[in-house]
């Protein structure tokens, strides 16, 4: 039952005497006026008019003289308290086979404990927050966990819980906040910068509970590590550690962090680490970080350990090491640039690829005789396998040299990367020839077949238009511009001639086909020598395939149909373009090849 009490009328105007003396005359005057109408009203016309006019005046001044009326409503209720339980994966690691989560839950739950009989004071009302506040237990991230509850929620952001949680309680705060948790806040702001933030009717008392081991417990653990995840052979790369202790004593303690190279398919780990470090752990909770160096012998995934080791004995080791990969690549990436021919195309994109320090480039051009001007192409498998990438400028349907079936080894088994820039020698006679016992034509190797009856390439110039759902397609990068990156390419001089591609070669399997010609073709019957030109507006057309990626077995293909490929490096003035667009795409494509 609620009792109102110090009832009290104020004013708020600064001259309240004039104001009720004006109100006393003005209701003078009103009923003096009244008293004598002309024409004169009856009495129950009369008498009701003046009680509006006198009932209008008050309310006038009333207004004007602006009262406040105050009063205290005193009543009983119960105290709401708001529990904030901390359900991160840290509150689930165990001491003596019980997690924190659990010991919290046995101590609500017994019955001599106080914490068990709040519910008999207050109104009770529980929230739970890892990495954000929640209302119900369930954590967060909880799918593909392993089998290791601690890694697989959140982390731990006490001062953005309580932050939420004084957002949610604007309209009805609570009167008493308790937050139990193990205390260790990795996430978002610090819980005592929350709380002086708050604003004065939000500043509910707070009180803590925490959970875990004994402060004076000696315990070191690594916190995080900071890693590039690529690297590349033979290049110094830095692993920084993040360090945290506690229960340090009088005595500084001397820990070594090592890191080693292991073997994730065993648990063997022998061999001399990679690198060592010592530090001195001082006295309080304490944190540091420490920077490790690591080089890479061998392109490929690279395991790496790190583990701490300390002369004195911890109640719990399991936080002491971690595993983690990274990506190692060739220091200088082997790129072979074929042509059957001296060019145009081979000496631009020779130009292109030595602007990169990352690629050494191997020169093989053949003559119109058979012989090589410099290098040879590989005869051999393992010769071939010493190349990353090999660029075919140009190359014919079919050679006598079996250098496609090395190539369909290279590609499919080695995981090597092959760059295919056709032109006419793909389309001349050689095209329908039958193909020699044990060679294989390089149409096989291809993502894309020929259109049916089509004997030569077609000869009209030809924009690229990139495909809407592979525009971010690493091989279509082009860096340090703001433009829209298909606006970029369509603004490429167009291509003279296009090799007619237009169906996916379903013997190497699927393909990307990265960008488009603007015009289509029609299939013709076989036997037709001449080629009809591209289309705009026809039934039965398909689009000629410009740029297609595919993914084949181990390694990677990349075949572009449009030539000839040096007038790419020019571009107009009014484009803004240069010719660094021109660079970034070979480079691009070869760094796309390279890694697999």
């Amino acid at each position: 039952m609620s009792d109102i009490s110090d009832f009290s009328l104020q004013f708020l105007s600064n001259s309240p005497l004039l104001g009720w003396s004006a109100l006393i005359i003005l209701l003078a005057l009103s009923v003096y006026h009244y008293r004598r109408t002309n024409p004169p009203l009856p009495a129950r016309v009369k008498y009701p008019l003046l009680g509006l006019r006198i009932i209008a005046l008050i309310a006038l001044f009333l207004t004007l003289l602006e009262p406040v009326i105050s009063y205290n409503l005193s009543g009983e209720r119960r105290q709401r308290m708001t529990i904030a339980l901390d359900v991160s994966g840290s509150m689930r690691q165990s001491s003596d086979g019980v997690s924190r989560l659990a010991s919290v839950d046995s101590v609500f739950t017994a019955g001599n404990n106080p914490l068990a009989r709040l519910s008999e004071n207050y109104d009770l009302e529980y929230r739970y927050f890892s990495d954000t506040l929640m209302t119900t237990r369930e954590a967060p991230n909880t799918e593909n966990a392993g089998g290791n509850s601690a890694s697989a929620v959140g982390g731990t952001a006490i001062g953005e819980a309580l932050s939420e949680l004084a957002r949610q309680n604007v309209e009805n705060p609570a009167d008493i906040w308790m937050v139990i948790s193990d205390g260790i806040n990795n996430i978002g702001r610090e819980p005592l910068q929350v709380v002086e933030e708050l604003p004065a009717p939000m500043q509910t008392p707070i009180y803590t509970i925490g959970v875990g081991e004994r402060s004076d417990d000696f315990d070191i653990e690594i916190a995080d590590i900071t890693y590039n995840p690529v690297a590349y052979v033979g290049a110094e790369t830095p692993i920084k550690v993040s360090l945290r202790w506690r229960g340090v004593g009088e005595n500084a303690i001397e820990a070594q962090v090592e890191l080693r190279e292991v073997n994730p398919d065993s648990d063997n780990s022998s061999g001399a680490p990679s690198a060592t470090q010592r530090i001195k752990l001082g006295r309080g909770e304490l944190a540091a970080e420490i920077e490790l160096k690591f080089t890479p012998t061998k392109p490929g995934a690279a395991f790496l350990a790190t583990k701490i080791t300390s002369a004195t004995s911890e109640r719990r080791t399991e936080n002491n090491s971690r595993v983690f990969a990274i990506k190692v690549l060739k220091s200088r990436l082997k790129v072979a640039l074929v042509s059957e021919n001296l060019s145009w195309d081979f000496k631009f994109i020779k130009e292109a690829l030595k602007k990169n320090e990352r690629v050494e480039v191997t020169n093989i051009i053949e003559k119109a005789s058979g012989d090589y001007i410099d290098t040879k192409f590989p005869t051999t498998q393992s010769a071939l396998n010493q190349f990353d990438v090999v660029i075919l400028l140009n190359p014919s349907a079919i050679r006598r040299d079996n250098r496609y079936r090395l190539l369909q080894s290279f590609v499919s088994s080695h995981g090597g990367g092959l760059f295919v820039a056709a032109g006419e020698r793909l389309l001349g006679r050689n095209q329908g020839a039958s193909e020699a016992a044990g060679t294989v034509s390089l149409n096989s190797l291809l993502p894309m077949r020929i259109a049916s009856g089509y004997r030569s390439v077609l000869r009209r110039p030809t924009t690229i238009s990139l495909r809407g759902e592979n525009v971010l397609h690493p091989a279509l990068r082009i860096s340090g511009q703001d433009e829209n990156v298909r606006e970029v390419w369509r603004s490429f001089p167009p291509f003279v001639t296009v090799a007619p591609f237009t169906e996916i070669n379903s013997d190497s399997g699927e393909a990307l086909v990265l960008a488009e010609s603007e015009y289509q073709i029609q299939a013709k019957a076989p036997g037709v020598s001449s080629a009809p030109a591209l289309l705009t507006d026809s039934s039965n057309t398909k689009p000629v395939a410009l740029l297609v990626a595919q993914k084949r077995g181990a390694g990677k293909i990349l075949e572009l149909n449009g030539s000839p490929l040096w007038r790419m490096a020019f571009q107009s003035v009014e484009t803004e373009l240069t010719t660094r667009h021109f660079s970034e795409f070979v480079n691009g494509a070869v760094n796309w090849l390279s890694v697999t």
